[in-house]
């Protein structure tokens, strides 16, 4: 089964989810995917940093 990825997500991989197996749900409430996970980690703490310090 083929189903589309968000471009920021680990998972993604020219546009297709490339996660073959269940994981743990990762809690990120993007997308509407329990697996996604941000490619780069450096964003994800700063989308935190703005959310919860300004």
């Amino acid at each position: 089964m083929t189903i589309n990825c968000s471009e920021k997500c680990t998972h993604q991989s020219e546009g297709i989810c490339s996660l073959n197996h269940i994981i743990n749900s990762t809690g990120i409430s993007e997308n509407n995917c329990p697996y996604f996970d941000y490619k780069d980690k450096s964003y994800m703490k700063k989308e935190f940093y703005k959310e919860n310090f300004n």
